[in-house]
């Protein structure tokens, strides 16, 4: 995650990605970056409920469901 939250953060930066998403096992939580119009990823809030379905800004057709990706053992 650390490469996540540095490298790749500022080189999908640089190269205009409209949306990062970076998944926190650890915390059980999902991170989404959107590319403001300045070219630059506003803070994100952690998406912890398990209970969350969050869809794409960019990509109308795709929802993730963190309940099935942080399933309880």
């Amino acid at each position: 995650m650390r490469k996540d939250l540095s490298v790749k953060f500022d080189l999908y930066r640089r190269h205009g990605v409209k949306e990062y998403w970076v998944v926190d096992p650890a915390n059980r939580c999902l991170l989404v970056y959107v590319l403001d119009t300045g070219g630059r990823y506003p803070g994100a809030l952690p998406i912890c409920r398990k209970d969350a379905v969050v869809a794409s800004t960019v990509i109308k057709e795709l929802s993730v469901d963190l309940g099935r990706v942080f399933k309880e053992e």
